[in-house]
């Protein structure tokens, strides 16, 4: 498969878990208008810290310095170049998985205006320092950050270990897959295996034929040693939670391949964050 730099450069390269809202049963919509105040005294250890300009919205450093960076990505190979080369056309339906504070998704909703945005949440920890997040207290986040974009959707209720997602997402019968792309950002690190699969099952399942799924975080690469930051962070993960820690690239890959997902290539991000780029195969099986 292929490592691309951030300039286009390739060069060849070897060899959210927990109980949701009631509503994830009933069509996955979360409750909520987007005018909800937060209630006073609630706990601020529940995920991240609240906007000082609007006490709706969580906020997170981290997201303030990496949206750049994906947008870059996201740009770069869902937007169609003179020839009309991308996968998708320029425009489409994207998911994104566990959308957190709702800062990523308005920052490429508001850049990206070509395409629709079905942002989701299920109640697992925003961050190895804060305990488990309230999903309705979230998808308000989502909600106030996304407010006024008018190809934003309604945050849904998603597991992405269940067998099936929300009736919005999966096909009608006899239609085929109409999911563009599936963004997952800072996930299979701070997941159990069972939702990295869970992920990948559903992408392979619901995106369309040439549909991309993009995965952003901090990974690990056979026989090279992590970052003393990375490492560092592998190590808080893993005492945090044992199921949790940096996924080897490989083993993402060769799990990809099992549901027709193929690599298109590694994008290095700052940070020694990376995004792999899967695409979905045309032909079942198929290379």
């Amino acid at each position: 498969w292929l490592k691309c730099h951030r300039h286009g450069r390739c060069t060849a390269l070897g060899a959210a878990v927990g109980d949701a809202a009631a509503t994830a049963g009933r069509g996955g919509q979360v409750r909520g208008g987007r005018g909800a105040m937060a209630v006073p005294g609630d706990d601020e250890r529940r995920g991240f810290p609240r906007d000082e300009e609007d006490s709706r919205r969580r906020v997170s450093p981290s997201n303030a310095r990496n949206k750049g960076s994906i947008l870059e990505v996201l740009r770069k190979h869902l937007l169609a170049d003179a020839a009309g080369t991308s996968a998708c056309g320029g425009s489409g339906f994207i998911l994104e998985i566990a959308s957190g504070t709702g800062e990523h998704l308005a920052h490429f909703a508001a850049a990206l205006p070509e395409f629709r945005f079905q942002p989701s949440e299920w109640n697992g920890h925003a961050s190895v320092e804060h305990q488990a997040q309230d999903i309705e207290d979230i998808c308000q986040s989502i909600l106030a950050w996304t407010e006024g974009l008018p190809n934003v959707l309604r945050p849904i209720a998603l597991d992405a270990s269940a067998p099936r997602w929300p009736d919005v997402l999966e096909p009608v019968a006899g239609q085929p897959p109409h999911l563009s792309a599936i963004l997952a950002s800072n996930i299979a690190h701070i997941a159990p295996p069972e939702v990295v699969r869970g992920l990948l099952e559903g992408a392979g399942r619901l995106l369309r034929p040439g549909g991309l799924l993009f995965l952003y975080g901090p990974f690990s690469e056979s026989g090279q040693a992590l970052a003393e930051g990375n490492a560092t962070f592998d190590a808080k993960l893993k005492a945090t939670d044992e199921t949790w820690g940096l996924r080897e690239v490989g083993e993402v890959v060769e799990m990809a391949g099992r549901v027709d997902l193929r690599l298109v290539c590694v994008e290095d991000m700052p940070s020694n964050n990376k995004t792999l780029i899967f695409a979905k195969r045309a032909h079942p099986h198929s290379e």
